[in-house]
């Protein structure tokens, strides 16, 4: 059984650096996401049922993106600690919420060609801050729960104890070898078995 080793300094600070990296590339990404979906409802989410059921589809599959990034970038990484699938879920969580009002701010920018009123920086802040309903808790959680649990499969994974490999002989003098590189000389024939 392998005993778990806890990465050093230099690899928690390889892992810290995934997640942010992870967390970045997470938000820009779900930004575009955002605002390409921003633009196919038109910035509300239709009243048709079944509309409704593909608009909020699509977020949570933004949400699991966002979630799938940040974990991916813990999976790149050589060895995880236990902290690591925390901090991805953290991260993902705020990826998920500056993919939300990046999204919007850029939707909006892009239709009205102005910064946002007053009213719509607040809806900037509650998209940021404030979760509404249970579909809210379910977008924040998402991206949460799938970054937590990729990074959790790198932290888990079995480590691969090779054996060393073994040690080129290499050209130059040495035991059993020719002082120039070349294969030592054949062995001698043995003697066959003693007869009377």
């Amino acid at each position: 059984m392998t005993q778990y080793r806890p990465p050093g300094r230099a690899g928690q600070a390889a892992v810290i650096g995934a997640i942010a990296l992870g967390a970045a590339a997470a938000a820009v990404v779900g930004t575009i996401g955002h605002v390409a979906l921003n633009f196919l409802v038109g910035g509300h989410v239709p009243g048709h049922e079944t509309s409704k059921i593909i608009v909020k589809m699509l977020f949570a599959g933004a949400a699991l993106l966002i979630g799938v990034i940040v974990g991916g970038a813990v999976m790149m990484t050589r060895r995880a600690g236990p902290l690591a699938p925390i901090l991805a879920a953290v991260a993902a969580v705020v990826a998920g919420r500056l993919a939300s009002a990046f999204g919007f701010l850029v939707w909006h920018l892009s239709l009205f060609f102005s910064l946002p009123f007053q009213g719509d920086l607040v809806a900037i802040t509650d998209i940021v801050f404030k979760v509404h309903g249970a579909w809210g808790y379910t977008l924040l959680v998402l991206p949460a729960l799938t970054a937590g649990a990729i990074a959790t499969l790198r932290v888990l994974k079995p480590r691969v104890h090779r054996p060393p490999a073994p040690a080129w002989p290499g050209p130059g003098p040495g035991p059993g070898r020719h002082p120039h590189g070349a294969p030592p000389p054949p062995p001698s024939p043995r003697p066959g078995p003693y007869r009377e």
